[in-house]
């Protein structure tokens, strides 16, 4: 993947680990939410 200028790319790749963060939090919240429903 190529860039015209790298700080686009860096914020791209902040982005798209904020992404990839957020979505991982979020299923965890899920999970965890589940497991404790199961386990009440």
């Amino acid at each position: 993947m190529r860039c015209k200028n790298s700080s686009n790319c860096i914020f791209d790749l902040i982005n798209k680990i904020n992404v990839f963060i957020l979505e991982c939090s979020f299923t965890n919240v899920i999970l965890n939410s589940q497991v404790s429903t199961v386990s009440t």
